[in-house]
């Protein structure tokens, strides 16, 4: 119910227009309401930046690929 109320403040609309969407419309206006909210500050800002490196599914190969030459460099200095 939270979710409905959320979408009839920000759409302007009233419970029985936002019942009548389908599911997957529902959904994405609720998706994008939240991330226009979270845009609006500085402190969402930042946590929708931290959230996308949660997130991330795609390796930094140059990041790991500099990780492991500090690592190899250390065993040799160590040795």
């Amino acid at each position: 119910m939270e979710n409905i109320s959320y979408i009839i403040e920000k759409s302007n609309s009233d419970y029985f227009g936002v019942r009548k969407l389908p599911y997957a419309v529902f959904l994405s206006l609720l998706k994008h309401f939240r991330l226009r909210d979270l845009q609006s500050t500085s402190e969402g800002r930042e946590l929708l930046a931290k959230s996308k490196r949660l997130y991330a599914t795609e390796p930094e190969l140059d990041k790991l690929n500099q990780l492991k030459n500090q690592l190899n460099r250390s065993k040799i200095t160590k040795e």
